[in-house]
């Protein structure tokens, strides 16, 4: 790997100055992108298991993503007053140590393996998009409203057939889908209720009766999916616009500093 030589550090380095201030015990940070790890250097030896633990919560605390301090080797350092050096090892690792004490003769390290988050995604199969659903439960009133209008002008019968056919079949469409699905998993809920209903509606020839019963329950599925969607757009949006940093102020009037959102709640 290609090592450049020792340089001051852009401002993208004040998580790792403020780890350092906090945790004198720790003397390195090595960042490595590429295998999303975070290392943490001590003198001679490691820190008691106690302390170790709560090193490493207030390291990710401060920096929960530490590609945040990773910047190009070819950039163009500007010197600084920081008591801080680092050391670039190709384009994916970066470490920083200090200059205000002595370099150690031994660096012992210590690995500190970052939590990947990842949001559970959503159930695929049957959880249909709201515009499909209302759609579906539109055709499901319109096909009712034609047979029976279609029964009650003693049209021939085979058009009122068809209707009813047709809010049978998009008013049901996703309730059966997971009548089937609940099932394979030896459960039975309001769906295969309703699905008894309208098949036993329509056995005693009343069509329009299971016809109406699909639609008030599809169109009832459909409001539900729209609103699980905007609810589900305005958490997403108030998540983004949170603040990450919040700047806590000290004793004096003219004294503060930025800590991490939630470690700035705690203290």
């Amino acid at each position: 790997m290609r090592m450049s030589k020792w340089m001051k550090p852009e401002p993208d380095a004040d998580p790792i100055k403020r780890i350092l201030t906090d945790n004198p015990e720790i003397d390195s940070v090595r960042i490595d992108k590429e295998n999303h790890r975070l290392d943490i250097g001590f003198a001679e030896e490691l820190p008691p298991e106690p302390e170790l633990s709560k090193i490493d919560a207030s390291v990710c605390r401060e920096l929960p993503n530490p590609e945040s301090a990773m910047h190009s080797p070819d950039l163009v350092h500007h010197e600084t007053s920081s008591r801080l050096d680092h050391q670039h090892f190709g384009a994916a690792v970066i470490e920083f140590h200090r200059t205000d004490r002595s370099r150690p003769k031994r660096t012992v390290w210590h690995v500190l393996k970052l939590p990947r988050w990842q949001n559970r995604p959503p159930a695929k199969a049957f959880a249909p998009n709201h515009r499909k659903a209302l759609a579906l439960a539109g055709i499901c009133g319109a096909s009712a409203a034609a047979g029976y209008l279609a029964a009650s002008h003693h049209l021939d019968p085979w058009y009122s057939g068809l209707a009813y056919l047709a809010a049978y079949v998009s008013g049901g469409w996703y309730a059966t889908r997971e009548v089937f699905q609940e099932l394979r998993k030896g459960r039975i809920d309001v769906h295969f209720l309703m699905i008894v209903v309208a098949i036993g509606a329509l056995l005693v020839s009343a069509q329009t009766e299971g016809a109406i019963l699909l639609f008030l329950f599809s169109l009832s599925g459909g409001l539900e999916q729209f609103a699980h969607y905007r609810t589900q757009k305005s958490i997403g949006s108030l998540l983004k616009d949170a603040p990450k940093r919040a700047i806590r102020r000290g004793r004096h009037a003219d004294s503060s500093r930025q800590l991490a959102s939630e470690r700035a709640d705690r203290n």
